[in-house]
């Protein structure tokens, strides 16, 4: 998002296609967007604002559409890098430029409290439940019975392992130890926000942490160590 316009493309040109299965911030909302807009013949960002976002009652919650984004621009806050040694503000989350390239692709602006409604809408769906804008519950059943092995993923460099989108074994990759079997979740990037559904509870948990440390090392251990504190406070069903 920080590279101009002008030239994302001859980037995306440039970027190694020889990497295989791979981790993908980028390239992978392209493809989701390209999709949105093939099967449904409106604007991505309109479309999951729609059917998604509106009737879950996320509607000022998560953003994904540059207009309101900087209609509520009041609202977003840089993280902070860098405590206690050196802090670092992140401004460029609230420059104009940055906020105007806001799109389905690039990820969101949101609340914690929007993350977690979000990914208890996905639980629910899993136990039986249909809700708006998500797939169907024998489709997400179907899209999450994914037994495929851990890997070594280029892009992360780290093993990793996803279904329907989702890291799945939580407690194998940073996420939560303490989180029961089946959990769900995605870590953040610079805001090293961390989200994640525990069935065994029947709870979603996000968290962001601001402040820590600019380097992975820094903040995985206090990230893991918050949220397992955050989930066994929680019984188990």
């Amino acid at each position: 998002m920080t590279t101009s316009p002008s030239v994302q493309q001859d980037l995306l040109d440039q970027a190694n296609k020889a990497l295989g299965p791979a981790y993908s911030e980028i390239s992978g909302g392209f493809i989701a967007e390209y999709v949105i807009e093939r099967l449904s013949g409106r604007p991505p960002s309109r479309y999951c604002f729609v059917e998604l976002l509106e009737p879950l009652g996320l509607a000022d919650q998560v953003i994904i559409d540059a207009e309101q984004a900087m209609a509520m621009r009041e609202r977003i806050r840089a993280p902070v890098i860098g405590l206690p040694v050196e802090p670092l503000p992140m401004l460029s989350e609230l420059l104009p430029s940055y906020i105007r390239e806001t799109r389905l692709a690039f990820g969101a602006f949101a609340t914690m409290c929007g993350i977690a409604h979000l990914y208890a809408a996905v639980g629910q769906v899993l136990e039986g439940t249909p809700k708006p804008g998500l797939p169907s519950p024998a489709l997400l059943s179907d899209l999450m019975d994914d037994d495929r092995p851990f890997r070594d993923d280029p892009i992360l460099q780290r093993p990793a392992k996803w279904a329907a989108g989702m890291m799945t074994d939580v407690g194998k990759q940073d996420v939560s130890q303490a989180a029961g079997p089946g959990s769900f979740g995605h870590t953040g990037g610079l805001a090293n926000g961390v989200a994640f559904y525990d069935p065994s509870r029947k709870a979603a948990v996000a968290l962001l942490l601001n402040g820590v440390g600019a380097e992975r090392d820094d903040f995985v251990l206090p990230r893991q160590q918050l949220a397992d504190t955050v989930i066994s406070a929680i019984p188990s069903c």
